[in-house]
């Protein structure tokens, strides 16, 4: 019996191992195509997954659909990669670790980590790339020739630097680094920082042109600003650049110390140019009137007037300083009430001799109006219409002419012989009076208005006379 049990035993025992080692060499031989447990390759948990069913999940995971192309500038183009028969491949990567496990290791493999990073194979049609490539439109830029120079051109701004030899745009090395970012699973790429630019070598003739460049440049940034009330006159490069000095073959002009001439009647021209706008003595006034219009009033000697001379003299001497801005006033030889155009301020004396009537204002506020009696209209004796103002005050003076000898209280001649003052030897002012029986030219007034007048005005207070 127990020799019985002993077989039993035994057959059993052996058909256990029987069993396990059976077990065993079935699971080792279900890892032989399959990866151990506890594989992690590029993320992904890959127990019992074979080298095809990697690679499909790696590549659906990890497959652009396309590729950027970043240019100089910082503009931006897409690749579409299924355009250029773009195809990636994992399986040499997957089937070498394949290869370094032991399947017999399965069981051991339970209690271990293993943990992979695989790199693509990727191909593309080159053909097909470089075709597409070639007409994107970062290819339209200058690209790199040796044979390009810097040269320098006149414009309405001025002169200006033509500087195409920098930053050239090499069309093969763009294509192959393109190639081969593409090739090695990149997904974009900078092409300035990938070296695809260059400068073309600077020779001793650019050299030239960049020195000349620099000394045009110091006489083109001389910038003046002047100052006209709420306007400004600005000499930039535009008129600067006029300066400089050429020859009757159009070349530059050096003084002995090798720099750029600059031409005084050149600056004459532009200090003119600013005196026509900006001088109004003599010139046309435009004056809104007591009755709401706006008129316009030539002639007369009211007004600014820049000093061309002084001012042809202050540029050459602020450019000579080495100063390259500057906001200024000119200087004037006559100076109105206000700088600019709207000299007239907002004190001022207004004659309308189609109405006779006079008014001054004072700051804007109407204190005086009278009615007056101006130049005899029928004996040719008309008050000129002009802008002028009153350059002297006097009392108790005596008017004399060729026929006459007028004592007045008040006297503010204006222009020429022309003044305000009384008359009290007339028993009424205003209406039509000026056409037969006027003065020589002066404007008469009643006593009382010309002494208040005489106490409001100061010498230079503007006077508008019109009809």
């Amino acid at each position: 019996m127990k020799e019985k049990l002993k077989i039993i035993g035994g057959a059993m025992l052996a058909l256990i191992v029987i069993s396990v080692v059976g077990f065993y060499f079935s699971m080792a031989n279900y890892y032989s195509d399959k990866f151990l447990c506890g594989t992690w390759i590029n993320g992904i948990y890959c127990t019992g997954l074979t080298v095809e069913e990697v690679e499909s999940r790696l590549v659906s995971e990890n497959s652009a659909e396309y590729f950027a192309v970043t240019d100089y500038e910082g503009n931006t183009e897409q690749i579409c990669l299924s355009d250029v028969g773009y195809y990636i491949s994992y399986g040499e990567e997957l089937r070498n670790i394949m290869h370094t496990q032991n399947p017999l290791s399965w069981l051991g493999s339970y209690f271990t980590r293993r943990t992979y990073d695989v790199v693509p194979v990727c191909s593309v049609s080159e053909n097909a790339l470089r075709e597409t490539v070639y007409e994107m439109e970062f290819m339209s830029a200058m690209q790199y020739d040796e044979t390009l120079h810097p040269y320098i051109v006149r414009t309405r701004e001025g002169y200006a630097l033509v500087d195409e030899t920098k930053h050239l745009l090499c069309p093969e090395e763009a294509y192959h680094a393109i190639y081969e970012e593409i090739r090695n699973h990149g997904d974009s790429i900078s092409l300035n920082e990938a070296g695809c630019y260059r400068d073309v070598p600077i020779t001793d003739d650019m050299q030239e042109v960049y020195d000349l460049w620099a000394s045009i440049e110091d006489v083109q940034d001389f910038r003046v600003t002047y100052m006209f009330g709420e306007e400004e006159f600005v000499i930039d490069s535009s008129e600067t650049s006029s300066w400089i000095m050429t020859d009757e073959n159009g070349r530059f002009v050096y003084d002995s110390s090798g720099d750029l001439m600059i031409s005084e009647e050149e600056v004459a021209k532009t200090v003119n140019e600013m005196s026509e706008i900006f001088s109004t003595l003599g010139g046309t006034h435009r004056f809104f009137t007591t009755d709401g219009e706006w008129i316009e009033v030539s002639g007369g000697t009211y007004g600014n007037d820049i000093d061309e001379a002084a001012e042809i003299n202050n540029l050459l001497t602020l450019y000579r300083s080495g100063m390259r801005a500057c906001r200024r006033t000119p200087q004037y030889e006559e100076q109105g009430a206000e700088p600019g155009r709207d000299d007239l301020g907002d004190t001022y004396v207004e004659v309308d001799m189609g109405e006779q009537k006079l008014y001054y204002y004072e700051e804007g506020q109407l204190l005086l109006e009278t009615d007056i009696v101006t130049g005899n209209q029928a004996r040719g004796w008309d008050t000129p219409s002009v802008v002028c103002y009153v350059y002297s005050k006097q009392r108790n003076r005596i008017l004399r002419g060729a026929t006459y000898a007028t004592f007045v209280y008040y006297w503010m001649p204006i222009y020429g012989n022309i003044g305000f003052h009384d008359a009290t030897w007339r028993r009424s002012f205003g209406d039509d009076i000026y056409t037969y029986d006027g003065s020589h030219g002066c404007v008469n007034m009643p006593k009382e208005a010309a002494a208040a007048l005489y106490d409001y005005v100061e010498i230079g207070t503007p006077v508008i006379l019109y009809n």
